[in-house]
């Protein structure tokens, strides 16, 4: 997550947002056989840094 928050790429949080919508997780990958597959549960961190550097923008999205 530093690693994140230090390369400022919070666009990643957004993408991973815009999967939940569709599929109700973020999945492994784009491809179908990967959809019963989730990734990780680092979701919500990733939100809180994002939020730490953005403020309630982050909240917003």
């Amino acid at each position: 997550m530093l690693g994140l928050q230090e390369s400022k790429h919070e666009d990643l949080v957004d993408d991973f947002a815009y999967e939940v919508d569709p599929f109700g997780h973020i999945p492994n990958g784009n491809r179908t056989d990967y959809l019963s597959r989730s990734q990780p549960p680092f979701f919500a961190l990733m939100v809180q840094v994002a939020a730490n550097a953005e403020g309630e923008r982050a909240y917003q999205k």
